[in-house]
């Protein structure tokens, strides 16, 4: 009470001119402490805002690698089912029954190379490449296509140029590949 009757008696004593250049300094003051607390608000909130944000957007990641991981658990167990199917699965003798069912001639086979990349210490990668001459597109897309039905293999490349011998015929070099379980010898 004693602080408040000596302002009391502190602005009595002023006279109208200072009074006012006090009352401006008090309330640019205020004002200024409003304003400073208003900007503290606002950068508060942006910057949790930002982090909220950025944490969003970090799950929303997560979440996507979580259901590849599941997809690819998935597919590693639907090929280790296929791979235990068929552990003796070869890739040639594949190759060339193809050919034979679909009535290719042994003449348009020029080479056929096998390539085994082990790919961890229990997969290993067999890749086929052949190279056929003097095929027409109709063959070139039934064979594709059994290559295709068929979920053991799978295409890696397919190259077409123009035949150099024949008229209206194609040359193709063709990559191909299955997955074999590495057996210990």
């Amino acid at each position: 009470m004693a602080l408040l009757d000596k302002l009391q008696k502190f602005l009595d004593t002023l006279d109208e001119k200072t009074f006012y250049k006090y009352l401006g300094i008090a309330s640019l003051g205020l004002f200024l402490v409003i304003g400073l607390i208003i900007f503290n608000y606002y950068r508060t909130t942006s910057y949790w805002h930002a982090k909220i944000e950025t944490t969003n957007e970090l799950r929303e990641d997560i979440q996507l690698l979580l259901t590849k991981a599941q997809q690819i658990k998935t597919m590693q167990a639907e090929a280790n089912r296929m791979l235990a199917e068929d552990e003796d699965f070869k890739i040639r003798g594949y190759f060339e029954n193809l050919l034979n069912q679909l009535r290719i001639p042994a003449q348009n086979i020029v080479e056929i190379n096998i390539t085994p990349v082990d790919r961890d210490t229990k997969i290993r990668e067999n890749i086929l490449t052949a190279k056929l001459t003097d095929m027409n597109m109709k063959q070139l897309t039934e064979l594709l296509e059994e290559i295709e039905q068929n979920k053991r293999v799978y295409i890696k490349e397919v190259e077409i140029t123009k035949s150099k011998k024949r008229p209206n015929t194609i040359d193709i070099s063709l990559t191909f590949a299955t997955l074999n379980k590495i057996t210990a010898t």
